[in-house]
């Protein structure tokens, strides 16, 4: 789900779509390459709470 996109009650995302809008609506399919970046950022962000949370 992109940022600033509004979902509204009872709206159905597929798993691996790329959702953008407000109001949100399903645009594609992620690629698996778009779905490893996502979770390798996530894994770094994890990664440094130590230095923020100093």
């Amino acid at each position: 789900v992109g940022a600033g996109s509004l979902v509204t009650p009872d709206t159905k995302i597929p798993p691996k779509s790329l959702v953008l809008g407000s109001p949100a609506k399903v645009k594609r399919e992620l690629t698996e390459e778009e779905i490893r970046g996502i979770r390798e950022s996530a894994a770094n962000y994890v990664g440094d709470i130590e230095t923020y949370l100093d």
